[in-house]
């Protein structure tokens, strides 16, 4: 139901489900965590947050955000299209808050008629939101590209990218849009707050703040060079912090530390065997 969607939108992945077990539980799994030396991966700072409110504490937390392929999304050397184009690529769920975006953009194109919203995706709530976009009169400026193969042509089209998300983990789509150079505004969930936190690649706003959502997008439309600023910082992130390589590096070297682990553990598992068998034998 709607309830209990809203209550997962402020939880993380299933660590609610985890608490109702009980600090039992908890305890048993953090000493299983601790005896197995385990390790957790997790992409974004609010994740961190999350596990330290739990107590889920016997592990070692590390932290590796997504990467992006920033020589397949890049910028265009020209606009694809003139005008004030605002993207948005995104599953058409409920997650991804694109009612509550469809509701900020009639405000929107009321202040800036010229202004074009382009939604990019499929899924269960096209028929919804078509009409949704049809009851606000505002088909006109909103365009639903459904499915497409060749998403950083769809980006290369607008000055702005929104991703206007009731919770994420780590928003593929949100980096796709910086590394194609856009400014942008996005919700602040796990993962979106992390790459815009420092308020130099695009604006934050609270999930389900339709006139914040609208105020932060009609600041871009309305500052042209404010939006290219924002968008030269995105790219510039992605380049130092975000590409696809330096992630998987750093992939590679927590297997290398994994396998280093294991590998003290097995000598120090036969050196105790070997000690016990040596005393039973004297």
């Amino acid at each position: 139901g709607q309830r209990n969607k809203g209550m997962r939108a402020n939880s993380w992945a299933d660590l609610d489900g985890l608490l109702r077990l009980g600090k039992p539980a908890l305890g048993l799994i953090n000493h299983l965590l601790r005896e197995t030396h385990a390790h957790i991966l997790i992409l974004s700072t609010q994740m961190r947050e999350s596990l330290r409110r739990s107590g889920l504490n016997g592990a070692s937390v590390l932290l590796i955000p997504n990467g992006v392929d920033a020589g397949y999304f890049h910028p265009s050397p020209k606009p694809l299209e003139q005008g004030a184009t605002v993207v948005c690529v995104a599953k058409l769920r409920y997650q991804k808050g694109i009612d509550i975006l469809l509701h900020a953009w009639r405000s929107v194109s009321a202040q800036v008629p010229a202004a074009r919203l382009l939604i990019v995706g499929d899924g269960p709530l096209l028929a919804s939101l078509y009409h949704l976009a049809s009851e606000l009169r505002i088909t006109g400026s909103v365009e639903f590209t459904g499915l497409c193969a060749d998403v950083p042509r769809q980006l290369q089209r607008g000055r702005v990218a929104v991703l206007p998300s009731r919770w994420e983990g780590m928003p593929n789509a949100l980096l796709e849009a910086m590394s194609c150079g856009l400014a942008c505004v996005a919700t602040r969930v796990s993962g979106s707050e992390d790459l815009l936190s420092q308020g130099e690649c695009g604006l934050l706003v609270e999930p389900e703040d339709v006139d914040g959502l609208a105020a932060a997008l009609l600041r871009l439309l309305k500052d042209p060079d404010l939006a290219r600023r924002y968008g030269q910082a995105a790219r510039h992130s992605v380049e130092q912090f975000y590409l696809f390589e330096m992630i998987m590096y750093q992939h590679v070297d927590l297997y290398r530390l994994i396998a280093k682990q294991k590998a003290m553990w097995r000598k120090k598992a036969e050196q105790e065997r070997s000690y016990v068998w040596n005393l039973w034998n004297r």
